[in-house]
């Protein structure tokens, strides 16, 4: 991800001059600014600063010093140095100030622009990544960025969920984690960002029975079959879920790991998430309750009914009775109400 200028390339002036307007509330920053990506507008430099002092600071469900630290310094820093990651910043930059105004359609021409440019240049990159070089970092944060980038006002595909494309892109961070790590392991300054538990879970998972009974009744004439393993897998995760949410109630734990849920199944369940396998629809219906259970994100904010309402017209009815909870769960509105409902 790396051409010349982010400005230079983009809309006209009277595109300019107006989405200027609606960043008015900003501080007017220095305009002689050049970073990898090229010379910074004005427009530009104040998305930096709408980055920092505000956009980074609901993007987790936890914040600490640590991760404050890597987000609003080092990961501007880094951007400066790295095209695809500066404009990755200036694109979630941009989509959180278009949620917070009234009519964001200048803005979103923007963001269409900075969020295109950050794809393309970022692909470009990932042939060329060191394995422990400087790129490697703003790669393993730019691939968080994307899913960020990826979620809200985002359309590929009309039928397409945005867990499944959340599938799609936590696999690609996977692939970028091992290019340094075969093992998994993370470098100690970044691992804040990925983190996916807060505490160890001490109660014992429990399903719904009629989702076990969903998988258990898979037999070897059945297409879902050669993916057995992959459901089973997938539904630990999901009584994970389940067990935090006993275990902590409403609380951050439960947050976190259904935020990074998407993060642990295997690309196998991926396929089938793709191919609207109805078991794994159904599946994902029971981690879209959780999903709506998360506060103060605000790039995740309405995902999970828009999802829920994707499945359920796109699976055959007579899959229904497997959905009864959260088909339940999808017109409810408050959370204590849903994790009782999740309880029962």
């Amino acid at each position: 991800m790396r051409p010349k200028t982010p400005s230079s390339q983009s809309s006209s002036d009277t595109d300019e001059e107006t989405i200027s307007l609606s960043l008015s509330l900003i501080p007017n920053p220095a305009s002689s600014v050049v970073s990898a990506a090229g010379n910074l507008s004005v427009t530009e430099l104040r998305l930096i600063h709408h980055w920092s002092t505000s956009t980074f600071q609901d993007i987790f469900v936890v914040s600490s010093r640590v991760t404050d630290d890597i987000l609003q310094n080092q990961l501007p820093e880094l951007a400066f140095r790295n095209g695809f990651l500066m404009h990755g910043i200036l694109g979630a930059a941009s989509l959180h100030m278009q949620l917070l105004l009234p009519d964001p359609r200048q803005l979103r021409k923007r963001t269409d622009f900075y969020r295109t440019r950050a794809l393309r240049e970022f692909r470009q990159a990932l042939n060329h990544i060191a394995p422990h070089g400087e790129s490697f970092d703003a790669a393993l944060i730019m691939s968080l960025l994307v899913v960020i980038l990826c979620s809200q006002d985002y359309v590929a595909d009309q039928d397409e969920t945005t867990s499944t494309r959340w599938l799609s892109l936590y696999a690609g961070l996977r692939s970028i984690i091992k290019i340094r790590y075969p093992a998994g392991a993370t470098k100690k300054e970044l691992s804040p960002l990925l983190c996916r538990q807060l505490t160890d879970i001490r109660v014992t998972p429990a399903l719904p029975t009629i989702l076990v009974n969903m998988v258990r009744m898979i037999d070897y004439t059945d297409p879902d079959y050669k993916g057995l393993e992959a459901y089973c897998h997938v539904l630990d995760i999901i009584g994970e879920l389940y067990a935090s949410l006993s275990q902590g109630g409403l609380c951050n734990d439960l947050y976190v790991r259904a935020l990074t849920f998407c993060s642990h199944p295997s690309d196998e369940f991926l396929i089938y998430a793709k191919q609207k396998r109805p078991r794994a629809l159904v599946i994902l219906m029971y981690y879209l309750c959780f999903l709506k259970l998360i506060p103060r994100v605000w790039w995740i904010k309405g995902i999970a009914q828009t999802d829920m309402s994707i499945i359920a017209a796109t699976i055959d009815h007579k899959w229904w009775p497997y959905m009864d909870i959260p088909l339940r769960i999808k017109e409810m509105t408050d959370n204590q109400e849903i994790a009782d409902l999740l309880l029962k």
